[in-house]
């Protein structure tokens, strides 16, 4: 009997087989993983339309806050984040411009399903999201 070394057909379709599930499962973990670090970007361009907010609120009389996020110098009444995952727009919260506002910023693109959702700021500084995960687990 002759001995042949080498793979069989077999072993490497198993071979195969082992690295395509390996890698679908890092795919999956990376696609959650750059989805977090995105979250990052709503939490930013939240603070820095609530900042003009402050800022216009302030120096108006009587003191009130918008809608118009042109007002605030924005091109437009949604104002999307630096690295255009999130659309922020502005609504009146307890029925009384002049007393709150609140900010939704709505994941877009490849963001659009990942697990917390829109992510809201109050101008009482209340964060909220609409997703399935908690407020907790995203704005840390």
């Amino acid at each position: 009997m002759k001995n042949t070394k080498g793979f069989t057909l077999i072993e490497m379709l198993v071979v195969v087989a082992i690295v395509a599930i390996l890698g679908s499962m890092a795919l999956a973990g990376y696609s959650k993983y750059v989805q977090s670090a995105r979250r990052a970007d709503a939490m930013d361009i939240l603070h820095e339309v609530m900042s003009k907010q402050l800022q216009y609120y302030t120096a108006s009389s009587p003191n009130t806050y918008v809608t118009t996020l042109s007002t605030l110098g924005y091109s437009s009444d949604t104002v999307t984040s630096r690295d255009e995952n999130y659309n922020v727009t502005a609504q009146v919260c307890d029925g009384d411009i002049r007393k709150c506002v609140i900010l939704t910023a709505t994941p877009v693109g490849s963001q659009a399903d990942d697990d917390c959702g829109s992510f809201t700021y109050s101008s009482r500084q209340e964060e909220g999201v609409s997703g399935s995960l908690s407020v907790e687990q995203c704005w840390r």
